[in-house]
């Protein structure tokens, strides 16, 4: 018998390290660019970015997961359980 898989979907981040304060917004291309302040050693700024995503969507930081780009500032990020559509509305909502 088949099991149906959690829905995974990406969603194309761009992570600027360093930043002079904390921030999220979208793209008129719906790509998520994150500004964080700590630095991108030791992974801290992916760390943040999917701290922050996690928190807008209101999902545990486990179900987020960098797929491409660790160490890069462009990255996508699966999301376990809810569409990218459903992601990026989130993210468009005001705070």
């Amino acid at each position: 018998m088949h099991t149906p898989r959690p829905s995974r979907e990406l969603i194309k981040v761009r992570v600027q390290p360093k930043a002079s304060k904390n921030s999220i917004e979208l793209t008129e291309n719906d790509q998520v660019r994150i500004h964080t302040t700590v630095s991108a050693e030791s992974g801290k700024a992916n760390k943040a970015a999917i701290y922050s995503i996690a928190k807008i969507l209101g999902v545990p930081e486990s179900s987020l997961k960098i797929v491409r780009g660790t160490s890069s500032r462009n990255k996508q990020i699966r999301i376990n359980n809810m569409p990218a559509s459903t992601a990026i509305d989130y993210l468009r909502l005001p705070d």
